[in-house]
């Protein structure tokens, strides 16, 4: 069920792209909680390109009790 959530997803933002000049990227960064610094980022994943979606933040989810973080966002040139 996640395979198909995510292949919808990944498809939705594909589609978004064919209409006009688009060039916003959708990238996830991924966090960890440290007791010391707060969240630290881990790794940035760009998970589509020149998508026509708006610059922002467009979900976080947090997992292990907010150990982690994943920010979603889109990100303009």
């Amino acid at each position: 069920m996640k395979k198909i959530a995510l292949f919808a997803f990944v498809s939705g933002l594909f589609l978004a792209s064919c209409a006009g000049n688009c060039d916003c990227d959708y990238i996830e960064d991924s966090y960890t909680n440290t007791a010391l610094n707060g969240y630290q980022l881990d790794a940035s994943t760009t998970v589509a390109e020149d998508t026509c979606l708006s610059a922002g933040v467009v979900d976080t989810t947090y997992s292990g009790g907010g150990a982690y973080m994943v920010v979603g966002r889109v990100e303009c040139p």
